[in-house]
């Protein structure tokens, strides 16, 4: 019979950490409160092993290093369903990626089921339970837990076993797990440039700003990073990204001119002062020394144009496939392969969609559509299966 138990002492921690290890393997969760710190606050994690489903309180133990680190370690299997913040709590406590990581969201896309479906919704489909629901917004750092947040919360992870096994004979029908493994091995990279990429440059907004303003951007942005961390607040909380950019645009030069930008009228006198330290500091910068601007978009009424046809003709395929559109690429997917087809296919990065298991599944057939090698007609305009798609 499965043993429910909360985890509050470092001793009872270790066993668990032992039997994980010796299972070779488990499944997990956690769950977080994100919305007043500069990171998410861990507030409780759930495992299930073969034996046993349990939650493990984080605030009671306080290191739970060894934990990441079993997450880390490639000999140790770990499933989870959406686990991208999971992902970034390793990374953060180990300065590693998850290792043998099976995200069971992902593979449910690969293996025909929408993506992204929500852990009830895929519970339900695939094994014809419904877990218990009702706690998803509740503050789980508040002590002590009750019965009904620790029964929700261990419903997260009481069927994340079963739902791998099921799914995993479905991708092996298809011929589909070197595509989950691919998929789940870019998106951990992702997690990884997450802590190492230059944050400046998605600052929404500053793509209209000439050089000058770009080196204003660069510089708020990164003391706000900075005082977002020391403060442990979000970073919207110290410095928003429509305000970096109405300052990077106005180039406030005194007290004065900061509290005439909407927003910032009730700057107290330092924090005024610091932003017009950092404003100056960026106008004093030598030419040579500015960010450089992207690429000017070239013929982006065209690339929209075709990036709608594209859009048809992907949406057309996934369906005959029977893979969710939205896991193999979106939009910007497609604006991003008909600019580099414009291009020549040079100076740029290759297209998502031409690389991988997407290049398997839709690469070539986007390739010839924008070649003119394909025809697209409507068969029935009231099937599913509207579209029809031609080679000579």
């Amino acid at each position: 019979m499965t043993a429910l138990d909360l985890i509050t002492t470092a001793g009872a921690a270790q066993s668990l950490w032992e039997e994980i290890r010796g299972a070779g393997g488990f499944a997990f969760d956690t769950e977080f409160v994100s919305e007043r710190t500069y990171r998410p606050r861990l507030a409780l994690v759930q495992v299930a092993t073969p034996n046993r489903v349990a939650a493990i309180d984080p605030l009671a133990i306080g290191d739970l290093e060894p934990l990441w680190a079993l997450v880390a370690d490639p000999a140790v299997t770990t499933i989870v369903h959406g686990g991208e913040q999971e992902a970034r709590f390793c990374r953060l406590a180990t300065s590693r990626v998850p290792a043998a990581y099976i995200d069971v969201q992902l593979a449910a896309g690969f293996a025909g089921l929408r993506f992204p479906m929500s852990y009830a919704n895929l519970v339900e489909r695939t094994l014809g339970s419904r877990p218990r629901q009702g706690q998803a917004r509740t503050d789980w750092l508040r002590r002590p837990l009750t019965d009904s947040q620790l029964d929700y919360a261990l419903e997260d992870v009481r069927h994340l076993h079963a739902l791998w096994e099921r799914l995993q004979e479905q991708l092996d029908g298809r011929q589909r797990r070197p595509w989950l493994d691919e998929e789940n091995a870019r998106r951990l990279a992702a997690v990884e440039r997450g802590f190492t990429e230059v944050r400046w440059r998605r600052v929404s907004g500053a793509q209209k700003l000439n050089r000058r303003g770009l080196g204003i951007v660069r510089e708020l942005s990164l003391w706000r990073e900075a005082e977002a961390e020391r403060r442990d607040q979000p970073r919207a909380w110290v410095l928003s990204d429509h305000l970096i950019v109405a300052i990077a645009e106005s180039m406030p030069r005194s007290l004065d001119d900061v509290r005439r930008i909407r927003g910032l009228d009730r700057a107290k006198d330092g924090h005024a002062s610091t932003l017009v330290t950092h404003v100056e500091r960026a106008l004093a910068l030598p030419e040579d020394e500015l960010p450089s601007k992207g690429r000017p978009p070239r013929k982006e009424a065209q690339v929209r144009m075709l990036g709608l046809l594209l859009e048809a003709v992907l949406e057309s395929h996934c369906a005959e496939e029977a893979i969710d559109t939205s896991l193999v690429g979106g939009a910007s997917d497609l604006r991003d392969l008909v600019r580099w087809h414009l291009n020549g296919q040079q100076g740029e990065a290759v297209p998502a969609l031409l690389e991988g298991w997407r290049a398997e599944l839709v690469g070539d057939l986007l390739e010839r559509t924008l070649r003119g090698d394909v025809t697209v007609r409507v068969r029935d305009a009231s099937a599913p299966d509207a579209l029809t798609i031609e080679s000579p």
